[in-house]
């Protein structure tokens, strides 16, 4: 139905009681803007699981303590209390509270080291005492080096003075 500009039609009583909101909406109109209710704020970040601090803890402390040097990577400094070193890169430092070593493939450590056990296939130049050694066939070693157990591939390099650890 179309009306021209003039032509009006007039309101019924009814319609001026649906759209009159001095007394109220009514019940059968829909409100004019949607009712939402409060937003939720999560207490811990997103990035987080839903497990306490405490409980993530002590299901990851090996993946906490793991320190990644990537390659053309490097570092040099002070490295304490890590489980695991993984070196791809190069890392010029002294290590003495770390549980596992791994030099990879093009890797370089220099320095001196004192853990529970390393694999090397990259190159360690320096002092390494470790209670197992691993010597990949791409791996090297110069410098001193205390063990206590002893793997070497072949082609595995071992230039300087060897040592057994004494123990049990």
């Amino acid at each position: 139905m179309k009306f021209s500009k003039q032509e009006v039609p007039e309101k019924s009583k009814e319609a001026e009681k649906k759209v009159n909101l001095k007394g109220g909406s009514p019940a059968d109109m829909p409100p004019a803007m949607a009712v939402r209710s409060n937003p939720i704020i999560p207490r811990k970040p997103a990035a987080f699981s839903n497990l306490d601090i405490s409980e993530r803890s002590s299901e990851q402390d090996s993946q906490n303590k793991q320190l990644l040097i990537g390659e053309d990577i490097s570092l040099s400094g002070t490295i304490t209390s890590c489980d695991k070193l993984v070196i791809a890169g190069t890392v010029e430092t002294n290590i003495s509270e770390c549980k596992e070593l791994e030099i990879a493939r093009g890797g370089l450590f220099k320095g001196e080291a004192k853990i529970q056990m390393a694999e090397i296939a990259g190159e360690f130049v320096g002092t390494l005492s470790a209670d197992l050694l691993r010597l990949r066939s791409s791996g090297r070693i110069s410098g001193d080096l205390n063990y206590g157990k002893l793997e070497v591939e072949l082609g595995g390099e071992i230039i300087g003075n060897l040592s057994k650890i004494q123990g049990d």
